[in-house]
């Protein structure tokens, strides 16, 4: 079964993909998080890979319920999840450390904090709109996790992670990147929250609390569900929009979409190259070869 991992932003993502990537070989995993990582690492795009069958574990913030249609064989999905406000708190001093190195203006504190209200529901119906369906939003996003084979939580991180690493077949030393870091002094005192709108997040976390508080199967619908999905024509056009337009903004912020471009165009210019020597060679060997046609 390959794992497919959705990682929720300051929910201890990054210490399950690391503990993974520190005994895996390098090819079997996947991060669809940072796409100016995977540049930088000579790493392609999601859509360029050629092989899906050979990952073993496909993380990140960009997992799409489209992605479920391109894996060969079972697939599991799994995530975790974090107190409300604690990683709404985590979230936002994150957003403006990275501002901060990125050259950008300073975040505009309140107003974040308006966006990214209920931020855990939006997160989860905005990947898997299909599995979420209709209602309130902690009613569509906890349908979604009803299709997930496993969630983690933070205050119990090892032992609520442990079925994952245990499928991988691995035992990574409990090294942990972020994960419980204290904030530095004031940070999070300054950051007022009081306005958040975090009703729909709790409502989902408590009951998610409740149901993952030991790993179950899923039931017989929801296998059902996802078979059913799984086996509807791909939708790339979809798959393309939601990824580019994360990648876009990744690479924009980073001060690097120009050279993106322009690789990117050097790259279909070699493309073009290549298919057209592949086009003149086989013309050639055809040509050479003899006529069969006895009459």
């Amino acid at each position: 079964m390959l794992l497919l991992g959705l990682h929720m932003p300051k929910c201890g993502g990054t210490t399950v993909l690391q503990r993974a990537l520190s005994l895996l070989p390098f090819n079997t995993v996947y991060q669809c998080t940072h796409f100016v990582r995977n540049f930088r690492e000579n790493r392609m795009e999601f859509a360029h890979l050629n092989n899906y069958g050979q990952l073993k574990l496909l993380f990140g913030h960009q997992l799409h319920e489209e992605m479920l249609k391109l894996m060969p064989g079972p697939v599991g999905l799994f995530t975790g999840l974090r107190e409300p406000r604690s990683r709404l708190k985590s979230h936002l001093i994150f957003l403006r450390s990275l501002r901060l190195q990125q050259g950008l203006p300073p975040l505009d504190m309140e107003a974040e904090v308006v966006r990214r209200s209920n931020g855990l529901c939006k997160f989860l119906n905005s990947r898997f709109p299909s599995l979420a369906g209709e209602g309130s939003e902690a009613e569509r996003a906890f349908r979604v996790l009803e299709h997930f084979w496993c969630v983690y939580f933070i205050d119990r991180f090892d032992e609520t992670t442990g079925p994952i690493f245990e499928h991988l077949n691995i035992e990574p030393e409990k090294i942990s990147w972020n994960i419980g870091a204290p904030a530095k002094s004031g940070e999070e005192d300054d950051i007022d929250i009081s306005h958040a709108q975090l009703d729909e997040d709790t409502i989902l976390y408590e009951r998610a609390a409740e149901r993952f508080c030991v790993q179950r199967p899923l039931c017989e619908e929801s296998e059902h569900r996802i078979a059913r999905f799984r086996a509807e024509p791909f939708r790339a056009p979809r798959l393309r929009k939601f990824l580019y337009a994360a990648s876009y903004q990744q690479f924009r912020d980073a001060g690097m979409l120009d050279q993106v471009i322009a690789h990117r165009k050097r790259m279909i210019a070699e493309l073009e190259a290549e298919l057209d020597r592949y086009e003149k060679l086989g013309n050639r060997k055809r040509a050479l070869q003899p006529d069969n046609d006895d009459g």
